[in-house]
């Protein structure tokens, strides 16, 4: 069945509705980490990086609500494997973000 809304199917909703939520829950908690090294180093002087991967990451889920809000595409499948591959990047983005923040944090 069809979500009128969107075009999504029901699972795939669901799906989306899963990868939005394990986002900001990521989000939030790397948003933690990025506050704690903001207080380790007050010039802020090592924070380029973790803040060049937090603007990547909102390029990235910027267009997963584009696609969600429009369900458009060429075949079928292409909208959900865009989000999926959406989905993937910003969970990359935030791992490198946590990962050099945790280095600068101790």
């Amino acid at each position: 069945m069809m979500n009128e809304y969107n075009g999504f199917s029901e699972n795939e909703t669901n799906e989306i509705i899963y990868m939005m939520t394990d986002l900001t829950a990521r989000y939030s908690w790397v948003k933690k980490i990025y506050i704690e090294a903001e207080e380790c180093d007050p010039d802020l002087a090592t924070n380029l990086q973790p803040f060049n991967e937090f603007k990547a990451t909102s390029d990235h889920l910027f267009r997963m609500i584009e696609k969600i809000l429009s369900a458009g595409g060429n075949t079928p499948n292409e909208p959900i494997e865009r989000l999926r591959s959406e989905y993937r990047s910003i969970r990359g983005h935030l791992c490198r973000a946590f990962l050099i923040l945790r280095m600068h944090a101790g």
